[in-house]
């Protein structure tokens, strides 16, 4: 009778740690009973911590893969957005040396047109002598030759100052 109650007992033990039995419990690295050894042995639970494991490194190496692929997409956005810069800055040399050139020549041109004025500005300065001249020429006792060719002299230089043209500047 006793041998009855201890078998007794042993079996309802087994079918209650069998029912208690999960797959978190039955890691194997975690079970220390015989009893839930048995049972996640019987119920497939030790198999389907296996599989959740393998489940769960597989995730993982996906995981591992997809952050390769953004690294790897990121080293070439990174080089690709140094090749731009380098682009950009070799513009930029190239833009800061045609404004120079461009300064350069603003500064010749308006020294240009300083010697231009100036030339022009003795070109009438010499128009108004030829008209005084002129006019002292009426009043005096001049040929006739010399008012038509002073009157020639001052329209020709007339028609240089209204072009903008100046005769070159006489020594």
């Amino acid at each position: 009778m006793r041998r009855l109650r201890t078998t007794h007992a042993l079996t309802a033990l087994i079918l209650l740690a069998g029912c208690a039995s999960s797959v978190e419990d039955c890691d194997p690295h975690r079970v220390n009973n015989v009893f839930t050894s048995l049972s996640c042995r019987a119920s497939g639970g030790f198999a389907d911590h296996l599989e959740a494991a393998r489940k769960e490194v597989e995730v993982l190496r996906q995981r591992v893969a997809l952050s390769r692929e953004e690294a790897l997409a990121a080293d070439r956005q990174a080089a690709a957005l140094v090749r731009n810069r380098s682009a950009f800055q070799r513009k930029i040399k190239d833009d800061e040396q045609a404004l120079t050139r461009l300064e350069s020549r603003l500064k010749t041109a308006k020294a240009g047109n300083d010697r231009e004025r100036a030339r022009l500005k003795v070109l009438q300065e010499e128009m108004n002598a030829a008209f005084m001249t002129l006019e002292e020429l009426k009043g005096g006792k001049r040929t006739q030759e010399e008012i038509v060719r002073l009157q020639a002299d001052i329209a020709a230089k007339q028609r240089l100052i209204d072009i903008g043209l100046a005769p070159p500047a006489q020594e």
